[in-house]
């Protein structure tokens, strides 16, 4: 049996806090030495390479619906408080499959089309400008922490209209929602903190 390498093992990146803002380096590892790679730990397989997730994507083996795999990897103590919001989840397009999936975004692209986003210009113009200020005031900039995920967010929400001194609010419940889901494995700590 080979050596793990110094990407595997207990230091693999979705289980090593301070790796989760900057797993780079471990994915040109894996892409390059082991592009499918199971992490018996967690019970999951890893894609790193673009072809291999583009062919998988029209795999009929695979689902979308993360519920259930989700609550088999949830401690059972939790399990009370993720059942609450599982319904919610179930109305996700993003953890639908076929039919149900292909009427959830007929029904998002009704509502959320060129013609609404055009009608968003001004604002989202504003926000772009907004947050390309501050960098010129912090002096630092990470394309996607300070800019392409701020922006999505506040988008969203002048879409679903609140109001701009609530738009914090949004980003923090988002952060919560993508912490709680980028820390494995699922713990009791985690589910109470972010669920």
């Amino acid at each position: 049996m080979s050596a793990l390498s110094e990407y595997e093992g207990e230091n693999f990146w979705a289980t090593v806090p301070a790796k989760i803002d900057n797993p780079y380096a471990d994915f040109v590892y894996f892409r390059d030495n082991k592009p499918i790679y199971y992490y018996e730990p967690l019970d999951q397989w890893f894609i790193f390479r673009h072809e291999d997730v583009q062919h998988l994507f029209g795999a009929p083996q695979l689902s979308s619906n993360r519920l259930a795999g989700m609550r088999e990897a949830t401690p059972a103590e939790v399990h009370r408080e993720l059942d609450k919001i599982a319904p919610y989840f179930d109305s996700w397009v993003l953890m639908a499959d076929g039919e149900k999936h292909k009427r959830l975004r007929r029904a998002l692209h009704e509502g959320f089309n060129s013609k609404v986003v055009e009608g968003l210009r001004g604002k989202i113009q504003q926000s772009a400008d907004s947050l390309l200020d501050g960098v010129e005031k912090d002096g630092r900039f990470d394309v996607c922490e300070d800019y392409g995920f701020l922006l999505t967010a506040q988008v969203l929400a002048d879409f679903l209209g609140v109001h701009p001194a609530d738009r914090g609010k949004v980003v923090k419940w988002s952060m919560d929602f993508i912490d709680y889901f980028n820390f494995v494995p699922i713990t009791c700590e985690n589910t109470l903190k972010y669920g």
